[in-house]
């Protein structure tokens, strides 16, 4: 159970109001819910269909906005755990880049993330048709395209797939007047992801079966209408219920999942909430 004193906190991810006088309850209320009873979570080259591994996220680090520099922080959080024969990590990860940096880089690229991996444009999934290069990280299809990738080039028992960037409340669907849910804009395109895109995608890819966790690395995002919407997709969804800070998650979690890749998916959600608290009362500055 997370820490009930209260914390300060005065920076939000970028993009998003500040409130003076709020205080945020649970190290700003990171939750996991139950959407199901869960089970248990009981790598050829790159771009080559693997041996069945215990557990693959599928993590959408959406980082063509002013969240870059966060996404390279917690890529490398994500490289330090790797992946390992039971423990498949894929990345699809969108960079605006700076032209600053020798190194750097803008665009889309899709990785399978080993341990010690540097985000560099050499270390990249083959992409010879340039699908992933000019892929919106805001559109629907290119999303469904990436879980049914990582699905068939890293088959795993169990799944885990991330959303990582902005995630706000109602907002207007561009094409009409109702509200709607969004997350994961992409700066460049000025598309966004809506929220009944996750479910709808998770369901085109894995069909009638469950995946074990949903996670949003992103603001707003643990609300009834996602749990809803994924009761029938996911047996876990893990989201703030409030605004993160700029850092999201610490995804030092990876490194018990490789440890133990037979964790039941309750077990992972409740290490990602842990992480998250404790990283934030370590780096109170952090918020």
């Amino acid at each position: 159970m997370l820490p009930t004193e209260s914390y300060p906190f005065p920076a939000r991810r970028p993009g998003f109001p500040a409130h003076s006088n709020e205080k945020i309850f649970c190290i700003n209320r990171l939750v996991c819910v139950a959407t199901v009873d869960d089970g248990d979570l009981s790598r050829c080259s790159r771009g080559c269909p693997r041996a069945v591994a215990d557990v693959e996220l599928l993590i959408l680090m959406n980082g063509k906005n002013n969240l870059e520099p966060f996404a390279l922080q917690n890529w490398g959080q994500i490289a330090n755990a790797g992946s390992t024969d039971e423990v498949a990590i894929a990345v699809e990860f969108g960079r605006i880049g700076d032209l600053d940096e020798p190194r750097s880089w803008g665009g889309v690229k899709r990785f399978f993330v080993e341990k010690g991996m540097t985000p560099d444009a050499a270390n990249a999934v083959q992409d010879p048709a340039q699908l992933v290069r000019n892929a919106d990280m805001g559109d629907f299809d290119a999303f469904r395209n990436f879980l049914a990738s990582g699905k068939q080039y890293h088959p795993a028992k169990h799944y885990m797939v991330v959303v990582w960037n902005h995630g706000v409340e109602w907002r207007a669907n561009r094409k009409s007047s109702a509200p709607m849910r969004s997350l994961s804009f992409d700066e460049e395109t000025q598309h966004t992801l809506y929220n009944v895109d996750v479910p709808n995608s998770i369901q085109q890819v894995f069909g009638e079966e469950k995946i074990d966790v949903v996670g949003f690395d992103a603001c707003l995002m643990a609300n009834l209408e996602n749990a809803y919407e994924l009761r029938s997709r996911a047996s876990y969804l893990v989201g703030s219920e409030e605004l993160e800070p700029c850092a999201g998650w610490d995804y030092g979690f990876l490194g018990e999942l490789v440890k133990k890749p037979a964790m039941s998916g309750s077990d992972l959600s409740k290490a990602i909430v842990a992480h998250y608290a404790n990283y934030y009362t370590a780096n109170p500055s952090a918020t």
